[in-house]
């Protein structure tokens, strides 16, 4: 097993079937936001729109923890839900990530940038996610009629989801607050500039060897949402706000040779540290350890 101070999941249920995951919210006063926000990335994965048991454990699952109304969306492949806490008037949207091959984010042919209305360019497969999900949905009406705190969240293709929604928002004057979980680039600097810190705060989430936080390539025009300011999970687990390039280039270095030799070789496990930490548990893992 690795040397970490909390559990990892390495294996391929956890990458490619994230569903499966039970036990949400272990600790359920006083959440953190960026913590809320993970565990409904995580969330996000339950089979609502085609599985009665699994909708009733996420709505279940809110509620436990005081968003005790809440409602799914569902359009031609992309899903997310919205939740509702009457008491903190707070509201967070979580988006689904993607259930296939993680590293499609990259390749697929639609990685190209096309006009974003709120400003600059942006990845044309994602836009097209977000299209579907706005239009075809009441999704947008629903954030529309809760009018308290946003939480906007999503891990892998959600995270670039709840980006383009948080540049929405924020352009119609809607405060709110991005928590990105293992995110690819989503768009160009100009598109960058529509989330200003003056008008968004932004937690941007990248577990150690994450594959995913570095697709798509910057060398095709794509640029991170705070790139100069990732909140880094190193190779143990640990937090970091603002490590240095050298120091994320020799903690991955010293992760991916660890890996091989306790965890690689395993036959459930993925093959590749750089896939294995794209898991949305590992991130949960991670920010519960966080919490005292």
């Amino acid at each position: 097993m690795l040397n970490r101070t909390y559990r990892y999941d390495s294996s391929r249920d956890a990458l490619f079937l994230p569903h499966l995951a039970h036990g949400f919210f272990p600790g359920k006063e006083n959440l953190p936001d960026d913590l809320l926000c993970a565990e409904c990335a995580l969330l996000a994965y339950k089979r609502f729109e085609s599985d009665p048991a699994e909708a009733k454990e996420a709505q279940d699952t809110l509620a436990s923890v005081g968003f005790t109304e809440s409602e799914a969306f569902d359009r031609s492949g992309s899903q997310a839900f919205a939740a509702w806490n009457p008491l903190t008037q707070t509201a967070v949207v979580s988006f689904r990530g993607t259930e296939q091959d993680p590293t499609d984010l990259g390749t697929d042919l639609k990685a190209v940038l096309v006009a974003w209305d709120q400003g600059g360019r942006v990845h044309a497969g994602f836009t097209a996610y977000w299209e579907d999900l706005a239009a075809g949905t009441n999704m947008l009406q629903w954030i529309a009629d809760h009018k308290g705190r946003l939480l906007l969240t999503g891990h892998s293709l959600g995270a670039a989801l709840s980006t383009l929604a948080a540049s929405y928002w924020i352009s119609r004057g809607r405060t709110a607050k991005l928590v990105t979980i293992g995110s690819p680039r989503v768009g160009d600097s100009t598109f960058v500039a529509t989330l200003p810190a003056s008008k968004i705060e932004v937690s941007r989430y990248v577990d150690c060897c994450d594959i995913v936080t570095r697709l798509p390539p910057p060398e095709l025009g794509f640029l991170h949402v705070r790139d100069e300011a990732p909140l880094y999970i190193d190779r143990l687990g640990e937090l970091h706000a603002g490590a240095t390039q050298d120091f994320v280039g020799d903690d991955r270095e010293k992760a991916r040779k660890e890996y091989i030799v306790a965890e690689a070789w395993r036959k459930h496990s993925v093959p590749l540290r750089d896939l294995a930490d794209h898991a949305p548990i590992n991130y949960v893992y991670a920010l519960r350890h966080q919490v005292p």
